[in-house]
């Protein structure tokens, strides 16, 4: 059977965010629109424009690179009307008298093209889409999160917090991730061959952050700890937090298997190298009392919602080696696990699917459009990808090169 073609170009994946914006003086305000760029890309690309501090320049989400992205941020000062660079441009919106923070935003709006699938596969997923709407789905973190997992090797995120100084400067200075550069690719090959022959290494270095932190390495080559703490602290806490959310995804799906297993699938959605749980319907009572859980981003002084939750989480630490003692990145002074709560389910809004078409990218096979709100920090991708599991259908997702630009989104 031929996988259906998530993002097979920029213009299949649409997300506009909805965001309350403040009022007053002091911070330039942008509605931003990017196009095959990270969301990281354009805060550095903005900040080096207007000569500030990149960490003068926020945005209060991250976007898929993979999308055609609306988002806003904040930058302190005055700001011109209109800035652009390689596959992004911003707008003045307003001023503020403070910085954006996600306490702003509101959710996120998405268009999303599902393509190449025969009829049988598009009258599928049109009903599992409208039963996701109504009976929700884990509201686990989705693979974006996770780019700190180098394959095989583990989170960085986790070695920064176990304090493993020579293993989290391994996997930040050695260790390829996907999507790396090919020029990036290969110095790291290069400092695993010369690994401690810093002042060798560092003329050669690429411009950014492996630059300063091997400068402080060729000073003080044997302060390991010293060298990691000298890391972009947007970086590390990048690092942690991807951590931290696979820990949340891991306590959320046994937490889930504990509240509602008779209920769930045999199917599992498997998410940064870890099966998850699935259900596909659960009774009204216990969908409804589910909708209310919320679980803590796991932190050193989290609190549980109960004694359920609470094993669930013990459990989950004691796997990885941790206890909760240890989620704090004690030896960092410039970055920490972030506190908050997330709901267990999720329930996409105002969900509407439409009538199958034929597919202008795969003749002879046909496309579906389907869009829907999602509350901050969920994940569209997610959604469409426990849909085709559910469905019994195969998904595969990527994009081919265009020259999309920000005019076409909705």
């Amino acid at each position: 059977m031929t996988p259906v073609r998530l993002k097979a170009i920029p213009e299949d994946f649409q997300v506009e965010e909805h965001i309350a914006l403040p009022s007053g003086e002091g911070f330039t305000l942008y509605r931003v629109c990017k196009v095959g760029v990270t969301t990281l890309a354009v805060q550095r690309a903005i900040a080096q424009r207007l000569d500030l501090r990149q960490r003068d320049v926020v945005f209060p989400a991250q976007k898929d690179r993979q999308a055609i992205a609306v988002q806003f941020a904040s930058v302190r000062g005055k700001g011109p009307a209109y800035l652009t660079g390689k596959g992004w441009e911003a707008t003045r919106v307003g001023e503020a008298s403070r910085p954006l923070s996600p306490h702003d935003l509101v959710g996120n709006a998405f268009l999303i093209t599902l393509r190449d699938m025969g009829e049988e596969e598009a009258s599928r997923l049109r009903q599992g889409l409208r039963e996701r709407g109504e009976e929700g789905l884990p509201n686990y973190f989705d693979r974006q999160r996770f780019g700190s997992l180098a394959p095989g090797e583990g989170f960085l995120g986790k070695a920064l917090l176990l304090g493993d100084a020579p293993k989290a400067l391994r996997l930040f200075l050695a260790t390829p991730f996907p999507g790396e550069s090919p020029a990036l690719t290969a110095f790291k090959a290069l400092v695993r061959r010369h690994w401690g022959r810093w002042s060798v290494l560092l003329p050669r270095a690429p411009r950014g952050p492996l630059r300063s932190v091997l400068t402080y390495l060729k000073d003080h080559p044997t302060d390991l700890a010293g060298a990691v703490d000298r890391i972009a602290p947007g970086l590390l806490s990048l690092a942690l937090s991807a951590y931290q959310a696979w820990l949340w995804n891991a306590i959320a799906g046994r937490w889930l298997e504990a509240l509602a297993g008779p209920f769930l699938v045999e199917q599992r959605l498997v998410v940064a190298e870890r099966p998850l749980p699935l259900y596909r319907a659960l009774p009204p009572q216990v969908r409804e009392r589910l909708s209310l859980l919320r679980l803590p981003l796991p932190h050193h002084k989290m609190t549980f919602p109960d004694q359920t939750a609470q094993r669930c989480g013990e459990e989950v630490l004691a796997a990885e080696g941790l206890t909760p003692h240890a989620l704090k990145a004690r030896r960092l002074t410039h970055a920490f696990l972030a506190r908050g709560e997330r709901p267990l389910l999720l329930f996409p809004r105002d969900v509407t699917v439409g009538i199958p078409q034929p597919d202008d990218l795969s003749p002879g096979r046909w496309k579906v459009q389907v869009s829907f709100s999602l509350p901050p920090g969920s994940y569209a991708t997610l959604v469409v990808k426990v849909t085709a599991l559910l469905a019994g259908v195969p998904l595969t997702e990527g994009e081919t090169p265009t020259s999309a630009g920000c005019g076409g989104r909705r």
